[in-house]
């Protein structure tokens, strides 16, 4: 049985296909709102509305902001007066979220 509906040829396995890469062609798109940048990308639900490299950026923000602590201000100072905040290079917070996803699905945990 065809899942097309009611009265509609069943498609074959190219037909499929092209209707897949259509469908991907004519996504939404999205211009990005970061000042000077204007590049177009693909919306995607649950996603900031950016281009992919600000989306990265706004990804490790955001790493950077949950693991500050909050609170009352401590004397910062590490080895050598160099302070104590860990600063990620670009990416690093997909990484992380990457393999906390691997040990929730090594432990049998949830996974999306």
């Amino acid at each position: 049985m065809s899942d097309n509906g009611p009265g509609s040829p069943e498609m074959n396995r190219k037909q499929r296909r092209q209707m897949a890469n259509l469908a991907k062609k004519y996504r939404p798109r999205g211009k990005c709102g970061f000042p000077g940048c204007g590049h177009t990308f693909f919306q995607e639900e649950g996603q900031p509305n950016a281009c992919d490299v600000h989306r990265k950026l706004i990804a490790d923000v955001i790493f950077i902001m949950n693991h500050l602590k909050t609170g009352e201000p401590e004397a910062v100072g590490g080895k050598d007066g160099k302070p104590l905040i860990y600063v990620p290079k670009p990416g690093v917070s997909m990484r992380t979220l990457e393999m906390e996803l691997a040990a929730e699905a090594a432990k049998g945990g949830k996974t999306q």
